[in-house]
């Protein structure tokens, strides 16, 4: 009798990010779907953790166990007196496997590479261990760069050329493989999996119960999902960012008697503050006048908690991709800042460009409180809009498991 199919997937999981949780549970369970005994084994930081939380079998991959200051370390085990035994178990582990899947997300991007540290050359790692064996590997839902590096392009080009198959989420990133030499027709532009996951509400309406607010019956309630960006403005213009971001709470408070709830995409806890949106929340949280009118989500939830937690709220204003993400699966408007480009690129799969700011409008107070205004008094033309569209993009999203699958049953074959 032929054994399951073996699946590992390579990403960066077990750092609390819902958005990344939610690929991979839209991963794991499209998959079973099309087969059914299907086995995965999930490459993470913290294996026991996401075990515990999802149950899907993990073992522990290159990076350390806690957030350490980069600088003068390799990966996990290829640093003096660190243990090795989990670089076995990963050679193992893939060359045991049917299919290797690296993804997904933002994960050929060259911040702090070199030759054994960074995103791009842990998957250079994984993805030469797989040829070495001859184990099949698909890039899955990635968004490509941008690279500041010709060595991480290089790099990136050379995974890239010998994957079975390559999904990515955004025209930039398809761009960008076209330029690094990809035909065209080995490269699916797909929307981000995660808007096929199944929102659990009813683990939702348990979160929302232990809030004690009388704000819970306001008359219209915002989510807010912000993110650190200090990697990507200077110290005034986080500054900036996060005082504008404060202020239009408060207006929103004010004029349109709203209750803000400050939704968490990250909430991680090993790494570094800025890691966790509950730090930055925080800080957004301090600069308000209305802090009555406001909470923040503090626990550790499962990922269709939080999508469930969309359904519930009326609008959103997200500053993660996945927040935007999470709030077209619940069909809830929401108004998106693009700080990289895969954010514009979910928009255009869901046909909501028109409701994007970029990180210069955090110059113009005035501009982002219309536009947020604007899309109150339209939310009920956005609610179906977003309706149509995005039923067409979660169809569109399921070709990432029927490329998987065909690969499986390939390798199967053979």
């Amino acid at each position: 009798m032929r054994c399951p199919p073996r699946i590992v997937v390579d990403g960066l999981y077990g750092i609390q990010s819902y958005g990344d949780d939610a690929m991979l549970l839209s991963l794991v369970e499209n998959l079973r779907r099309r087969i059914p005994q299907v086995n995965f084994t999930v490459l993470c930081r913290h294996p026991d953790e996401l075990t515990a939380r999802y149950g899907i079998p993990s073992i522990r991959n290159l990076d350390h166990p806690e957030w350490v200051e980069p600088r003068g370390y390799w990966f996990y085990g290829f640093n003096d007196h660190q243990p090795r035994e989990h670089i076995d178990r990963i050679r193992e582990t893939i060359a045991g496997a049917e299919l290797l899947i690296i993804g997904g997300g933002n994960l050929l991007l060259d911040i702090t590479d070199d030759w054994l540290r960074g995103p791009i050359a842990w998957h250079w790692f994984s993805s030469e261990i797989a040829r070495i064996y001859q184990v099949p590997y698909m890039i899955f839902a990635n968004s490509v760069g941008p690279f500041q590096t010709e060595w991480g392009k290089a790099r990136s080009a050379h995974i890239l050329r010998h994957a079975a198959a390559i999904t990515v989420r955004d025209e930039e990133s398809l761009k960008l493989v076209e330029e690094m030499g990809i035909a065209r027709e080995r490269v699916h532009l797909l929307p981000d999996p995660a808007l096929t996951v199944t929102p659990d509400v009813e683990a939702a309406a348990h979160i929302l119960s232990e809030i004690h607010s009388p704000s819970l019956t306001a008359r219209l309630k915002i989510g807010v999902s912000v993110r650190n960006l200090s990697w990507q403005l200077d110290v005034h213009g986080v500054e900036r960012y996060l005082t504008v971001l404060g202020k239009l709470c408060d207006r929103l408070v004010e004029e349109f008697e709203a209750w803000i709830l400050f939704i968490p995409q990250c909430s991680y806890e090993h790494g570094r503050p800025t890691e966790d949106d509950r730090s930055v929340a925080s800080q957004v949280l301090r600069g308000m006048r209305h802090k009555e009118r406001a909470h923040i989500l503090n626990g550790q939830y499962r990922a269709e908690a939080v999508l469930g937690i969309y359904r519930w709220i009326d609008l959103a204003l997200t500053t993660r991709l996945h927040g935007a993400v999470f709030s077209a699966a619940a069909r809830t408007p929401f108004l998106a800042i693009s700080y990289l480009p895969k954010v514009r690129g979910f928009l255009r799969h869901i046909g909501m460009e028109e409701w994007s700011l970029g990180l210069e409008d955090f110059q113009d107070e005035e501009r982002l409180f219309e536009k947020m205004a604007s899309l109150i008094a339209r939310r009920e033309d956005v609610v179906e809009r977003l309706s149509e569209n995005v039923r067409c993009a979660e169809q569109r999203a399921q070709e990432h498991f029927d490329i998987m699958a065909k690969l499986i049953r390939h390798a199967e074959a053979a």
